[in-house]
């Protein structure tokens, strides 16, 4: 650590169990000793500590980086090192010579010398190492993984291509390589429309209980399957359980007055396969409720209570902007005001993630 040391304990800004402050940019060191949530364009230090979950919603710049919880960073991630005993969840790139992860992993994408990690990882893009990529967990690359040395994985699949150049001591599945006929069972349900999140998240849970070994062909083809959808709707996946919870519920009280609600119901609208959709508890919250609360969107309050919701109405925000009834910045504004900060703060790394 440096001599120049910024130290965050409670702050004045407290969503669910998170403090909030606005990101800076100093030569020192930062440790965080509560779990913060730090909001603005870039967080840079030479050193940044949290001791328990950290996250930015912008970028972060720091020779280390050293995370104790959860670690969700909403830009991109650039360090010497990086180690995250939590969950890592990383909208943009992660830049770092070396990263050690201790927990499921989901980014954008990786460049770097040395990655170890002991769980799940999954990439939207791709991976490049130069010298090491080990981990107990399964890989997921949804273009390609490339890189040189050592590759080790419980097991790796690439969309697009698998171009690692040194020792592989992996069962690696590329997918656009692969050349195979389906069953008749598997054919009779087309890959790209009509296949459900439901069976997907099921094929995972059957095949990450068994050992390599005892995968059949007729698994190892269905888990392909769920591959290719998985590979194009990775985001979506992750807010599958929280998304159905939240319209079950919803079911019951049988009126959106939140609008972090109408942002899930939006969400639902959009990912739920045609069958889901039409669930008998289902169907009534995506049509008849939803199009009763869209007139009433531009009066509706955002309430929240922990930063995994925060999180979510955000990314929901970010990605159907188009289909709401009041602008993405009005929506934006209504969400960080929930938290005592103003849209100005924060305008500027809005408009960048929106292009």
């Amino acid at each position: 650590m440096s001599a120049k040391l910024l130290q965050y304990n409670s702050g004045d800004h407290v969503l669910g169990n998170k403090n909030i402050v606005e990101a800076i940019t100093t030569d020192g060191d930062v440790v965080f000793n509560e779990s913060y949530i730090v909001v603005g364009e870039m967080l840079e230090a030479e050193h940044i500590h949290a001791t328990y979950d950290l996250s930015v919603i912008g970028s972060i710049i720091a020779k280390s980086i050293s995370i104790n919880g959860d670690f969700v960073v909403k830009g991109n991630i650039e360090a010497d090192e990086l180690i995250c005993r939590g969950a890592l969840v990383c909208t943009g790139e992660v830049r770092v010579k070396k990263i050690n992860l201790e927990s499921y992993s989901t980014v954008d994408s990786i460049v770097g010398e040395e990655l170890y990690s002991n769980d799940n990882l999954f990439i939207r893009t791709t991976v490049d190492t130069d010298s090491c990529f080990e981990t107990d967990g399964l890989v997921v690359a949804g273009e390609g993984i490339m890189g040189d040395g050592i590759f080790k994985a419980k097991a790796a699949i690439a969309n697009e291509y698998f171009e690692f150049m040194g020792d592989n001591e992996s069962k690696v599945f590329e997918i656009s390589e692969m050349n195979f006929s389906l069953t008749e069972s598997i054919t009779e349900t087309p890959i790209e429309d009509d296949i459900e999140i439901a069976k997907v998240v099921d094929t995972f849970n059957k095949t990450f209980s068994k050992s390599l070994i005892e995968w059949s062909r007729l698994e190892e083809e269905e888990f392909i399957v769920g591959i290719r959808r998985i590979t194009k709707s990775m985001n979506d996946l992750h807010l599958v359980d929280r998304v159905i919870d939240k319209i079950i519920e919803l079911s019951y009280d049988r009126e959106i007055t939140n609008f972090r609600d109408f942002l899930y119901v939006l969400c639902a609208k959009n990912i739920f396969p045609e069958g889901v959709a039409k669930y008998e508890t289902i169907e009534p919250v995506l049509k008849d409720m939803y199009n009763v609360a869209k007139p009433k969107v531009k009066d509706m309050e955002f309430k929240v209570s922990s930063i995994t919701e925060f999180a979510c109405s955000l990314y929901i925000l970010d990605t159907y902007q188009t289909q709401l009834p009041i602008s993405a910045e009005d929506g934006a504004d209504r969400i960080f005001s929930s938290i005592g900060l103003r849209f100005t703060t924060v305008e500027r790394a809005w408009r960048e993630w929106n292009g």
